[in-house]
């Protein structure tokens, strides 16, 4: 309807009276004119204020019209039977459509399919509350902006809206139309997306994180412990993955672990959950596996197998191909009333009984050895804080000439712990050697070495004089920055490098001889000696001892012992001297226990001594007082 329509609506009509049959005096009828002329003046002033009030409102409409549709925010409305009765351009635009499309379609045809259920639910609540709702939906983009049909949909386009939904009530209290407002909430739903993605997955494998994977076996361990069904959960760690970061570098090593995370999402069904659990260690949660546990177990050791086999196939990363191992621990659930971390635990044991039966492999949690695999776990995490908290300190032990002259000694590492007390070197060294904890306390223990050589340059003879031997584990010495890091403790300390001994056993010498070669030759350079230690009990060829620039060849104890009583030991210590001075070694027999022992290697010529029958390890002061002692005879 158009303005003047309205307009003509708007002015009320006259009711006139015939006036035949009444013919009034002439003051009345005076009286009766000027009325009417009163009430003419009346309705053309009544009139002109509806027709201002009219142009008003049709300036207000439009500017409203304007507002409605060019503003930021989608708005419609729709009936009773859900169909959109008007809508703004703004939203016509958010679905790429024409407004002509919109008007009595169901607004559902606009929803994706995903919001498809969340939108009823939301029209089943408005009708039920008939209050105002709020929530967030997504919506489908047409991306026909020209018109186009809108069943042809482009399932990947969609963006996501703030609904906004007001009810309008009758007179009865019934709903006669739903005002909608729909804001575009894509952006920050992107942004809540990522920061999702930043708190619950892992940024470099895009794996699920710690905490996410520890909620979802949490609500998995409720469900299966009502159910009859087994699952299992795979504690995964990259053997050598420290070596890798080390000697290729750090952005080699995130490409392996990007290449753990997706050959673990391609070899685990869809109802199974990896995730990283931090550093290079993974889990596997498989579900749903047999109710009988033996089968449950074929079933998760076939699938930890697949995993296997799978990373060990060669990745190149920058121009180098690698072949990813790892030990696999399997720990299968439920069982009687384990927490996760009870589970996580067990799984972790295995893992760590994997590596120590040679890594690459797998193996199934045995509550036989948890006490004491659980034992070796607890005592890796004291060593973890040991050295921050001043649990270490170093014992030397004296090494004698022929004449029982002290020489020098070896440095050795003690841990006193503060609850079990003094620990064998015997239990806590492998621990240390098995992982990355060697190389932070191998540097410490270089360090005092290097400190307590400064020291004794400043007393008289024959502290000045001695050599002090250090061992270095294979770990340690395996480090491109070894040199740097020996170079650096002399230069901080200011130690006499021709005063050290490093000791490396024969097994370091399998890995990479030529490096070694040169790594060692760098050393000598300076002034630093070498010694290789328990020789005999490795793997290393000759032509390698050879080839090494060793200085010192030290025998070890097992073929020393009852060396009296032993005519095969006695024969090998005789060759081993035949070759260490074919070889212009010195040579240090350890071990020494007894005086009938030290009889025959002196009658082999043997030139130096180590053992109890001389001295047991000793605190420095100690040391020192049996030094004094032992020049004072």
């Amino acid at each position: 309807m158009d303005s003047d329509e309205s307009l003509k609506n708007l002015t009320p009509a006259m009711d006139v009276t015939p006036v035949s049959d009444f013919t009034p005096s002439s003051d009345e009828a005076l009286r009766i004119i000027e009325k009417l002329h009163l009430q003419k003046i009346e309705l053309e002033m009544q009139n002109e204020e509806l027709t201002c009030a009219y142009k008003e409102l049709a300036v207000a409409l439009d500017r409203f019209s304007e507002l409605y549709d060019f503003a930021p925010v989608g708005y419609l409305s729709i009936d009773i039977h859900w169909n959109i009765s008007q809508a703004n351009l703004c939203f016509a635009s958010m679905l790429g459509v024409e407004r002509s499309q919109l008007i009595n379609s169901a607004l559902s045809k606009f929803i994706h399919e995903e919001s498809q259920e969340q939108y009823f639910q939301i029209l089943s609540d408005i009708a039920k509350s008939k209050t105002a709702q709020t929530s967030e939906l997504r919506f489908q983009d047409f991306q026909n902006g020209s018109g186009g049909s809108i069943e042809s949909v482009d399932s990947g386009v969609s963006f996501w809206g703030r609904l906004e939904s007001k009810p309008m009530l009758d007179d009865n209290g019934e709903i006669y139309q739903i005002n909608l407002s729909i804001s575009d909430i894509t952006e920050h739903r992107v942004d809540q997306e990522l920061l999702h993605r930043q708190n619950f997955y892992d940024k470099l494998t895009e794996l699920p994180s710690r905490h996410l994977f520890t909620d979802r076996f949490s609500l998995h361990l409720l469900h299966v412990k009502r159910s009859s069904k087994h699952g299992a959960l795979l504690y995964i760690d990259i053997d050598n993955f420290k070596h890798v970061n080390d000697s290729l570098g750090h952005a080699v090593g995130d490409e392996v672990l990007r290449h753990v995370g997706k050959v673990l999402r391609q070899n685990i069904r869809e109802i199974d959950t990896a995730a990283r659990f931090g550093g290079d260690e993974f889990l596997v949660l498989l579900t749903n596996l047999n109710e009988d546990k033996d089968v449950a177990a074929v079933e998760s050791g076939t699938i930890a197998n697949k995993i296997r086999k799978a990373l060990f196939e060669t990745l190149e990363s920058q121009n180098v191909e690698l072949r990813t191992e790892v030990s696999i621990g399997i720990a299968l659930f439920p069982d009687a009333d384990k927490s996760v971390e009870d589970i996580i635990c067990h799984a972790d044991i295995a893992m760590y009984r994997a590596k120590n039966n040679g890594k690459s492999s797998i193996e199934f949690y045995d509550e036989n050895e948890h006490d004491l695999l659980k034992c070796r776990l607890e005592m890796y995490h004291d060593l973890c804080g040991a050295l921050v908290n001043n649990e270490f300190h170093i014992v030397y032990q004296p090494q004698l000439n022929q004449s029982r002259e002290v020489v020098g000694a070896e440095c050795l590492l003690r841990w006193q712990h503060p609850r079990r007390g003094a620990v064998s070197p015997s239990e806590f060294v492998p621990i240390l050697e098995d992982g990355s904890l060697i190389i932070g306390i191998g540097e410490w223990v270089l360090t005092q070495a290097c400190m307590q050589l400064v020291e004794w340059a400043e007393l008289p003879a024959p502290f000045s004089h001695f050599t002090l031997a250090v061992n270095v584990s294979a770990r340690q010495f395996n480090q491109d920055a070894f040199f740097d890091s020996v170079l650096a403790i002399l230069d901080e300390t200011g130690a006499n490098p021709q005063r050290l001994v490093l000791e490396i056993t024969e097994n370091m010498l399998l890995v990479d001889i030529e490096k070694t070669i040169d790594k060692m030759n760098k050393l000598k350079e300076i002034g630093v000696t070498f010694a290789i230690d328990d020789f005999g009990t490795g793997y290393s060829s000759l032509s390698y001892i050879k080839r090494l620039p060793l200085d010192t060849l030290k025998i070890d104890q097992s073929f020393v012992h009852d060396i009296h009583l032993d005519a095969d030991n006695a024969m090998l210590v005789g060759t081993m001297m035949a070759m260490a001075e074919h070889l212009n070694l010195k040579v240090v027999v350890e071990g020494v226990e007894t005086a009938e022992e030290e009889a025959v290697l002196l009658d082999k010529q043997c030139q130096y001594f180590q053992g109890y029958l001389y001295s047991r390890p000793l605190s420095k002061e100690k040391f020192q007082t049996y030094v004094r002692c032992a020049a004072n005879q």
